[in-house]
């Protein structure tokens, strides 16, 4: 184990967090990062070490260089159980992470995904570079979803999301997916419904 891993766990042991996990919560395109602190509090309060994703990640990279340097971070933290939650393409980026980086996958207790169009969207046919990866025809998209095995994947979504496009696209085939009932892609993520559902899952 060296050095910053160690330091990592020591700190982790000593403050009671490395028996419950590491959470990771990764945001879609554009960060949207202050819709998240307050999931960030609340998750921290079950006992939870929670980490946004680092700053010097930049969303709007494509997804594979994402997962990488997440790999990377997350493997420096030296954290025993790992859980992710991504919202919208962050959710790729998690169910991408854990299939392709085996030494992360070995650490996961869930994958939480949140608005996330699992077979891609609409919007992402347009010619716009930053969600060229969101085409549901596209090469990403299709061998992303070659995995089925999902079975540590907890899908959420929105019983109207304007940003995934059909709406059956939020859906994750092999996953176990919950429908929160409010409007919005972003929204979401302020869903007391939400909250309660990761509860259920998080607090034992």
């Amino acid at each position: 184990m060296g050095i910053i891993k160690l330091w990592n766990w020591l700190k982790r042991l000593f403050s009671g967090e490395a028996k419950k996990g590491l959470v990771i919560i990764i945001p879609g395109l554009f960060g949207l990062n202050g819709n998240l602190t307050r999931l960030v509090k609340i998750i921290r309060s079950w006992g939870y070490e929670v980490e946004l994703m680092p700053k010097n990640i930049c969303c709007n990279w494509k997804i594979e260089k994402i997962a990488q340097e997440l790999a990377i971070y997350i493997n420096n933290k030296g954290a025993e159980k790992i859980f992710l939650i991504g919202h919208s393409k962050g959710g790729l980026v998690a169910r991408y992470l854990v299939g392709n980086y085996e030494e992360i996958e070995k650490k996961i207790g869930y994958v939480f995904t949140i608005a996330t169009p699992h077979k891609g969207t609409f919007w992402g046919v347009t010619p716009l570079r930053l969600i060229s990866q969101l085409n549901p025809t596209g090469d990403f998209i299709i061998n992303l979803n070659k995995n089925k095995k999902n079975e540590k994947v907890v899908n959420f979504y929105a019983k109207l999301d304007t940003k995934i496009v059909p709406k059956e696209n939020a859906i994750l085939e092999g996953g176990q997916n919950y429908k929160v009932n409010i409007v919005g892609h972003t929204r979401i993520i302020k869903s007391k419904e939400l909250v309660g559902y990761l509860k259920n899952f998080l607090v034992t």
